[in-house]
């Protein structure tokens, strides 16, 4: 998923350095200049790009170096610097405090310096970013289409992080077709600066929207090249990203002992880098997998952890999805009534977000849960709109599942036609997406 550090990325435009960035022997040498006789606004300037360097690696290292270099550039009246390093602590904080992180974004954003564009458009684009982990899509398309109204009048290379990001927002909402067409403009157009970590990003989207469209083995191509170049990198978020969604992938294929161990040895790195969201994703992740093997003690171990850190940050897309597995598991207990109560704190969050993916599995609960309290007619309704919305968005699993839900229940109110009828567009279903469920 796209962390919304990855904007940070973006600022290697302000350095004659940045084909060297992430580099260990390049912070060395940072290390080795700053330790020299330098001027304050040269010290600003290597502090800067140190700190920038230490992101996804050494979070409270980079804060630091950038809050050194604020407290220099500021005594210095040293404007571009102090731009710079407002941006770099803002970057820092994120999520963990997003209401102080603004505030040195919006303090970056009133120091107007010449030739400082790539900082303000830096600045949008991890603004809307945040918004993005923080599921407020309609904040975070605005961000993103004010960076492309901006970069046409300065860099049209900019517009690749435009559309990357908003193919994100639509991955996230599981509109895949326009995702796809985002993911393909950003690639059809030549750009003269070459961003490996953008090249990276785009590969895992790609991997992502095709197992969202079940052309696994595409998503396996394009995640295999991903986590093939992350292997070359000391980037840890990525890292976690390629065993995540390794996990995700094998997880759909129903390979659940493999989908274990993916993202088991995810949990391991998330030991030398922490990332909440992307934590928060590890635990729900692992949680889902170990209901499937039926170890419910360990799933609502770690996703009432998961819960609990999403509700403290507000990401109320994960907690729309955390409260189904909750859902899952009080309905695998039998306990109806705390099982109903879950899918009722989902519905509402993944319809306000836009999200018919997710708003069709609280339906789908919602028709087992009512079946189990005999009420046929309710579950019944529940299933058809479930099946309604999995129709419009073409999930085909999703359609698969509703249809064998609802067969279920015509054959438990002894309505055998009707439920060999639906038997029927299950197997047709299936044997489309190469999926044997009966």
């Amino acid at each position: 998923m796209s962390s919304l550090k990855q904007v940070i990325i973006i600022v290697c435009f302000l350095t004659l350095t940045s084909q060297l960035r992430g580099q260990e022997k390049f912070q060395d040498s940072l290390e080795v200049i700053l330790k020299s006789n330098l001027k304050p606004k040269e010290r600003v300037d290597i502090l800067n790009q140190l700190a920038y360097s230490y992101y996804d690696k050494n979070d409270t290292l980079a804060i630091r170096y950038a809050q050194e270099a604020l407290a220099i550039s500021l005594k210095d009246s040293y404007a571009k610097g102090t731009k710079y390093s407002y941006s770099l602590i803002g970057f820092g904080i994120g999520l963990s405090d997003r209401q102080k992180a603004i505030r040195y974004l919006r303090k970056s954003e009133s120091i107007l310096v010449a030739n400082t564009e790539d900082i303000t458009l830096g600045n949008l684009l991890f603004w809307g970013n945040m918004y993005t982990e923080l599921a407020n899509y309609d904040s975070a398309i605005y961000m993103y289409q004010r960076v492309k109204s901006l970069t046409l009048k300065h860099d049209s290379s900019w517009l690749r992080y435009v559309y990357k990001n908003m193919a994100w927002v639509y991955i996230r909402k599981w509109k895949n077709k326009e995702a796809l067409a985002y993911l393909d403009s950003t690639t059809s157009i030549h750009y003269p600066h070459k961003d490996e970590y953008f090249d990276r990003e785009v590969l895992l989207h790609y991997g992502q929207v095709y197992q969202n469209l079940y052309n696994f083995d595409k998503s396996k191509e394009y995640l295999d090249q991903f986590c093939a170049l992350t292997f070359e990198s000391n980037n840890y978020y990525e890292k976690i990203e390629c065993r995540l969604n390794q996990s995700h992938l094998y997880y759909s294929r129903g390979e659940f002992h493999l989908a274990l161990k993916d993202v088991l040895d995810a949990l391991e790195l998330s030991k030398k880098y922490y990332y909440a969201p992307q934590f928060i994703d590890l635990l729900t992740q692992l949680a889902e997998v170990y209901i499937e093997l039926f170890e419910n003690d360990l799933a609502s171990k770690y996703i009432f952890q998961a819960l609990r850190l999403s509700e403290q940050m507000s990401l109320d897309h994960r907690s729309a999805r955390i409260h189904l597995d909750i859902c899952w598991l009080y309905y695998e207990q039998g306990k109806d009534k705390d099982a109903l109560e879950a899918a009722d704190k989902a519905q509402p969050i993944y319809e306000r977000l836009g999200d018919e993916k997710g708003a069709s599995e609280a339906f789908n609960m919602r028709g087992l849960i009512y079946q189990n309290l005999k009420n046929n007619k309710k579950a019944m309704i529940e299933l058809e709109k479930g099946l309604q919305l999995r129709t419009a968005i073409n999930d085909l699993t999703g359609m698969s599942t509703t249809l064998w839900n609802m067969a279920l229940l015509h054959r438990s109110m002894k309505e055998y036609d009707k439920a060999i009828s639906l038997l029927l567009r299950v197997a047709s279903i299936d044997e489309e997406i190469g999926n044997i469920s009966y």
